[in-house]
């Protein structure tokens, strides 16, 4: 990034189970998924990991993962959401990459 640069934009929150599951839902039918990448107990680095949505909502509530990141297309833009598995729920942390460059070819 260079000097001067704005930041993208990033939101946090809370999640409970029923609204994860709700996130997944809605990525897996409303958006194009471009990565995924999971981070298990005593890994240093996150792997990219072909792992069903479904799945992957489930261990992340149940805390067999430490978290999780989901790549994907939505509106034209890229997003970018980063869930943590914590004791009272998923911390999520989405980030605005903004207009995605095939979108932004046209």
């Amino acid at each position: 990034m260079n000097a001067g640069e704005a930041l993208p934009a990033l939101n946090q929150a809370m999640l409970d189970a029923d609204t994860l599951r709700q996130l997944f839902f809605d990525i897996e039918h409303a958006a194009r998924l471009l990565a995924v990448s999971v981070k298990r107990e005593g890994q240093q680095n996150a792997e990219f990991a072909p792992i069903p949505l479904a799945e992957l909502c489930e261990s992340l509530i149940v805390n067999s993962l430490v978290g999780a990141q989901l790549r994907y297309l939505h509106g034209g833009r890229e997003w970018w959401d980063t869930l943590l598995a914590t004791p009272i729920g998923t911390r999520l942390v989405r980030i605005d990459h903004g207009p995605h460059p095939e979108r932004a070819a046209r």
